[in-house]
């Protein structure tokens, strides 16, 4: 099977609310119908009245429109090493939560991936950048994908920007599947919380720190952004 086919992304996509698997894009479970736009975005908000994603989500549409790529030095090498780590640890497929501009995507052209963004306005950038990128419409407090389903996730300067923290945590760790592989970069002020603890504490003070399950394998700073490269055992 070509993991790079949309179909397999389709496949595994789940209701946001109770992560059953969608019927034709019916959640039978939840009685809830999921829509793809014409140009191929697949729709997988939650239904949650009481979490201020729209709030988030014209806030991001408008820096797609600016073109803002939330990367502070050198984006593209950022990206390529992404790409070097997960083709390193034999990874064919991820998901990318909260893409941006897509660069990531767009030098990875060997891997199936898919994006998850609260702005349509970043998913359609990604679209522009890498067209073959299988993109839904979510968020990553509750990630629209079955359980165990997903190789990789990749988090870049991601998980201080969601509304729930500890959430999309312990979302990344109910999708990927025994020794899947997460990838996050934290950058700006909230690195220097996890800066002491990877120069002294090492990778099981970390592994505390993120307290879900998944494992620390190697942690590193650089210039401007603290890596965390994490396994679930």
């Amino acid at each position: 099977m070509d993991l790079r086919t949309k179909s397999n992304w389709v496949e595994r996509l789940a209701c946001p609310d109770c992560h059953q698997h969608p019927f034709k894009m019916l959640c039978l479970d939840c009685e809830r119908h999921f829509s793809r736009t014409e140009d191929g975005i697949y729709q997988f908000m939650p239904a949650w009245e009481d979490m201020p994603f729209q709030n988030v989500e014209q806030r991001y549409d408008t820096f797609a429109a600016r073109g803002h790529t939330f990367k502070r030095t050198d984006p593209v090498g950022r990206a390529i090493e992404v790409a070097n780590l997960l083709s390193a640890y034999g990874i064919r497929e991820y998901l990318d939560i909260g893409a941006g501009q897509g660069i990531l995507e767009s030098v990875t052209p060997e891997m199936a991936k898919a994006v998850l963004d609260v702005s349509i306005g970043y998913l359609r950038a990604v679209k522009e950048t890498a067209p073959e990128t299988f993109l839904v419409h979510g968020v990553g407090e509750t990630i629209p994908f079955l359980s165990e389903s997903i190789q990789c996730v990749v988090a870049d300067g991601v998980i201080q920007a969601t509304v729930d923290k500890k959430a999309t945590l312990k979302e990344i760790f109910r999708v990927v599947p025994s020794r899947g592989l997460v990838v996050i970069g934290i950058f700006g002020q909230h690195m220097y919380d996890l800066i002491p603890m990877v120069r002294s504490y090492g990778n099981h003070e970390m592994t505390k720190y993120f307290d879900t399950g998944l494992q620390v394998e190697s942690s590193e700073k650089d210039s401007d952004q603290v890596w965390v490269l994490l396994r679930k055992e």
